[in-house]
């Protein structure tokens, strides 16, 4: 086309000479269109030139195409980005494709763009058509999602009102306590006051009669009888004097309230009942693994009793078999050192210390995490099984194996003091035993705490997985058709817990107040009598010991750093 005819007009079939040209459009236009043209708030940044510094025409040309940016207020699309295969504006090319070094000019690009086929076309829309047929089968997925999202909602406000209806029972059973306490207070008060009013009536209608019968007798003339009147009246007299010596010194007591200042305290640090969030775990995929954890000196197979993470990433494990403990890291055991006797539980203190409960030796060991050596001796005095530290209080399972007169299952309950000196290694330790826990407790084995300290969680074999209060108050009592003999627990990811049966031969995944999410492994994935697990958090990895296995379980989960 002649590149001195306004194109626009031409297009309506009349010719009209051009006055200007627009690089940006690649249009000459007469005086009328670009009046038009410069009335948009989008073109008045458009190159207008005159009509003769035009594009040759005559000449194989490629023209800039028409459209627009979608994100940067219209501007031409007028660059490609080969890095990254796509087009963009100049604004883009600032803003994203910056780094880029495969930017070339648009119309250059196209240049070497030869053709496009009927067949290409075809193929693109067949790929388009199928990603569309994809892309509409999750749809319905989602809708699912949407009515999911808010039967979620619906049971936390049910759980949020179950907690307020918890505690609002509470406080109205501890108020009816106090309540009562006061009644009787009053009561036992009013029946003493009353008891004091009585005898002063008493008192003084015997002394107005005393004194009436004393008067008649003086007007009598028996003499004898005077007198005896006379004494009689006299001790009653001394009686009441007695009366009001003994009022007199008795202090009037007050019924006052001394409140609980404790209350005042926990509900200043209670600033929330819960925690709502998005659980990415639960539907993360997981790979599944196993390493060998027979360390080479060992004799025994490997009979692995209890397990503990490291903030290091590496598993503390206890061998009861070979009386060893032994680290785990990377797949690997990379350190093994014996004990002077059977370990069965084991649990994390501190970053360079954890306890180990020795079964016969009626004892536990604080042992040194980088060199796996024994530095103190804890005195328990019964045979244990599980151990748990939070917060200077040590948490050990007793009793409850029939078969071993153990007698009646608990939990023993000691406070730790540690006695720090001048040097690391001179640091002694001291137990206090405080109390026995003995709420439902049946044939417990392993136990672990919440992160705060706030709830404990025994695997009972007997009884189900207990979660109480570290006071021991029964929260709840997990049970499940297909979980049989709990034996082991641990803390995973936002609270959660994993239990593993000793006879049902898997893991589930559990809430922290104990309703079950799913089941993660089980004997399909060659879990054969588990006995212990933990989680690491550094590494997303849960580690599954079995008894009388030399291999451990692995399952990883491929978590966002903060879905732990």
């Amino acid at each position: 086309m002649d590149k001195h005819t306004c194109i626009p007009c031409a297009r309506e079939g009349t010719k009209i000479s051009a006055v200007k040209y627009c690089i940006d459009c690649d249009s000459p236009l007469c005086t009328e269109c670009l009046k038009q043209h410069n009335r948009f708030d989008a073109m008045r940044c458009h190159q207008i030139v005159e009509t003769g510094s035009g594009p040759d025409t005559s000449k194989e040309r490629f023209e800039l195409p028409t459209q627009r940016c979608a994100t940067h207020h219209g501007k031409l699309i007028d660059m490609y980005c080969g890095d990254h295969d796509e087009v963009c504006c100049v604004a883009c090319v600032a803003v994203i494709h910056s780094h880029c070094k495969g930017m070339t000019y648009l119309p250059q690009a196209a240049a070497k763009f030869t053709h496009c086929t009927d067949n290409d076309i075809a193929a693109i829309k067949e790929r388009i058509n199928q990603l569309q047929t994809r892309l509409g089968a999750l749809i319905p997925g989602k809708r699912q999602d949407t009515t999911r999202v808010h039967e979620e909602k619906e049971s936390i406000l049910q759980q949020i009102r179950m907690i307020k209806e918890m505690v609002i029972q509470h406080f109205a059973d501890i108020e009816s306590q106090l309540v009562f306490a006061l009644d009787s207070t009053v009561n036992s008060s009013a029946e003493e006051i009353s008891n004091d009013i009585n005898k002063l009536e008493e008192t003084i209608s015997s002394l107005k009669n005393e004194v009436n019968l004393l008067e008649e007798q003086k007007k009598g003339s028996n003499v004898s009888s005077l007198f005896v009147q006379l004494k009689i009246t006299t001790c009653c007299e001394r009686r009441g004097l007695s009366l009001e010596k003994m009022l007199n010194s008795k202090r009037p007591r007050t019924i006052e309230f001394n409140p609980n200042l404790k209350l005042y305290t926990v509900l200043d640090e209670l600033k929330t009942m819960g925690e709502v969030f998005e659980n990415y775990f639960t539907g993360s995929p997981a790979t599944l693994g196993e390493c060998s954890i027979h360390a080479t000196k060992e004799k025994s197979i490997s009979d692995v009793s209890s397990t503990c993470a490291l903030h290091d990433g590496s598993i503390i494990l206890t061998d009861f078999k070979n009386e060893t403990i032994k680290k785990e890291l990377g797949g690997f055991i990379v350190q093994s050192r014996e004990l002077p006797g059977p370990p069965l539980g084991v649990c994390y203190m501190d970053h360079s210390t954890v306890l180990v409960s020795l079964w016969n030796k009626m004892n536990v060991k604080a042992v040194a995490t980088s060199t796996l050596k024994v530095t103190h001796d804890l005195h328990v005095g019964k045979p244990c099984r599980g151990i748990a530290y939070n917060d200077g209080l040590m948490y050990v399972t007793c009793g409850g194996w029939s078969e071993g007169n153990e007698g009646p299952g608990y939990v023993a309950v000691y406070q730790i003091i540690q006695h720090y000196q001048r040097k690391e290694t001179e640091t002694s330790f001291e137990s206090n035993f405080l109390k026995t826990i003995t709420n439902q407790i049946g044939f417990p084995h392993q136990i672990t705490t919440s992160k705060d300290g706030s709830v404990i969680y025994v695997a009972d074999a007997d009884t189900g997985l207990i979660i109480m209060t570290k006071y021991g108050r029964v929260l709840n009592v997990f049970k499940h058709e297909e979980m049989d003999a709990p034996v082991g627990v641990c803390l995973g990811p936002k609270n959660r817990l994993f239990l593993c049966g000793g006879k049902s031969n898997n893991v589930m995944l559990l809430s922290a107040d104990g309703q079950y999410l799913r089941t993660v492994i089980s004997e399909s994935d060659g879990v054969q009598r588990p006995m212990a697990l933990c989680y690491c958090e550094e590494k997303s990895r849960l580690a599954v010991t079995m008894s009388k296995n030399d291999k451990m379980k692995t399952v990883t989960y491929n978590c966002k750093p903060n879905d732990n």
